[in-house]
């Protein structure tokens, strides 16, 4: 303490991680942020880049994304990996500052070529997307390969996505497959989606519908539709697992819920027979209609029937003609024949 009264920026910073982490006196995060200030304000890297922690996040100081986007600049201009990812982040988001994909992608290169990892990812993102940098996924794939192999879990799922579908490389479904359960194994949802998918498929290992049904629980239970919607199938077919219509509609619920149109129709059709639910004609029309408003086809054909029949809804030919139109826009054969036939119209 008394090298930072007396202007060390080194024990200063040291100072301000012991307030910071109560380590040999009580934890003070005001106290913290005053001797990261000291520090920083002497150009010293580390401590710019935790004062702009501490302005990002609200500890010991008044949140403030201005003030942490500036002290994250001036901790990676003078070379920190860490705030040269953050202020990439920053720049690619519009937090503290005004949104810039190329600036974005200038610090997020700078850090990745430093090993930072999340950069690594972030530099392979914008490179395959052309976001602030013209578009290369043959880049794009060494990036997410070196964030990939520190372990980075989104750089595993989108390294394995690049093998899978041959992307900016070489299709290797098996390799891609390998990369997905790597990832899949830290928690990440898309991952675990995705091998379930292979494993119920044979893309890139043998079937196993068990296991595949196993990574699919794995992501729905996260709360991804698409995942839910998938294990709320497998449960109506036994695909992987017993039968049991109950849990099946109990899952395309929760994936309709959150908007998955295919969810909302087959939920629809689960209350129009009574399959896993109560028989429900106004509840199976509810839910036809939500998918329609999605273009689901035939959810707007099933839709249109309940229109025109009055079932789970008022009656309503004009309606229901719409719904049959849309229905036949989006291909559906039997509504145009119906469309042909009822309405003299042709799509």
């Amino acid at each position: 303490e008394l090298a930072a009264n007396g202007g060390n920026k080194y024990a200063q910073l040291k100072l301000g991680y012991c307030y910071q982490f109560g380590r040999g006196r009580e934890r003070d995060y005001k106290k913290a942020a005053h001797w990261f200030r000291m520090s920083a304000e002497q150009k010293n890297a580390i401590a710019q880049l935790k004062l702009g922690v501490c302005y990002e996040f609200g500890e010991g100081v008044e949140q403030n994304y201005t003030k942490a986007a500036d002290w994250y600049l001036r901790s990676a201009e003078l070379g920190n990996d860490n705030a040269q990812y953050n202020i990439g982040y920053c720049y690619e988001h519009g937090q503290g500052i005004v949104k810039d994909f190329s600036l974005a992608y200038h610090w997020y290169r700078k850090s990745a070529e430093q090993g930072y990892e999340d950069a690594q990812y972030s530099t392979g993102y914008f490179l395959q997307k052309g976001l602030g940098v013209e578009k290369n996924e043959e880049e794009a794939v060494y990036w997410f390969y070196q964030s990939a192999e520190q372990g980075n879990a989104r750089a595993q799922y989108s390294y394995a996505v690049c093998l899978l579908k041959g992307i900016g490389t070489a299709e290797n479904a098996e390799e891609g497959y390998r990369w997905l359960i790597r990832s899949a194994e830290q928690g990440n949802v898309y991952a675990q989606f995705s091998a379930g998918r292979c494993l119920l498929t044979g893309h890139g290992v043998a079937v196993n519908a068990a296991e595949g049904y196993r990574y699919l629980c794995m992501s729905a239970k996260q709360g991804y539709a698409d995942a839910q919607f998938e294990v709320g199938t497998c449960c109506m077919s036994g695909t992987g697992t017993m039968v049991n219509t109950v849990r099946g509609a109990e899952w395309y619920a929760k994936a309709a819920e959150q908007g998955h149109a295919d969810a909302q129709y087959y939920l629809g059709c689960c209350y129009a027979v009574g399959n896993g639910v109560t028989q429900s004609d106004a509840l199976a029309a509810s839910w036809y209609e939500k998918a329609a408003e999605a273009n689901h086809a035939n959810a707007c054909y099933n839709y249109a029937v309940c229109l025109e029949k009055g079932k789970g809804v008022d009656a309503d030919r004009a309606a229901a003609r719409g719904y049959f139109r849309r229905a036949a826009i989006f291909g559906h054969v039997q509504a145009r024949k119906v469309l042909k036939e009822s309405y003299h119209e042709f799509v």
